[in-house]
């Protein structure tokens, strides 16, 4: 019986520790976003309040292998697409490098909510490119809110 219990809270603090599933849009025809968790996000969308550590996990595959690959994260601000600041680009950072077409590769991302941003509903994506920063390989988008 207590090694039931003992099993079942182990359980339940992994599901809390690997953050919400969330919904998002795959936002490129090149490549797939299989799921995507945020941690901490009680409910969707997922409520930020400024200058919060956020932990972005998930899994994504590539149609082309990449031996580079470069992040960039923005935000929709008044309708204008920002990049985030103070994010290094190096796509190496957040998943195992070199990037495989084809194989799914875990990624994660952690960053801290910008603490000038007004309350606003609105969207946050995540692009991953090639070696040339150009080519699109993948894009995660997710509505978001900042309190």
């Amino acid at each position: 019986m207590i090694r039931s219990l003992v099993t079942l809270i182990l359980i339940v603090a992994t599901v809390e520790a690997t953050g919400k599933n969330i919904t998002f849009t795959n936002c490129v025809d090149t490549g797939k976003i299989n799921w995507v968790t945020v941690d901490p996000c009680e409910s969707e969308p997922c409520t930020f309040q400024p200058a919060m550590d956020v932990t972005v996990q998930g899994e994504l595959v590539s149609v082309s292998t990449s031996t580079a690959p470069k992040l960039e994260v923005q935000v929709n601000v008044l309708g204008f697409w920002t990049t985030y600041p103070d994010l290094d680009s190096d796509g190496c950072k957040y998943l195992t490098c070199p990037l495989t077409a084809e194989k799914a590769t875990a990624f994660k991302i952690v960053l801290t909510t910008l603490d000038w941003l007004p309350p606003m509903k609105t969207q946050i994506r995540f692009i991953l490119y090639d070696n040339d920063g150009v080519t699109e390989l993948n894009c995660a988008q997710a509505d978001i809110k900042i309190a």
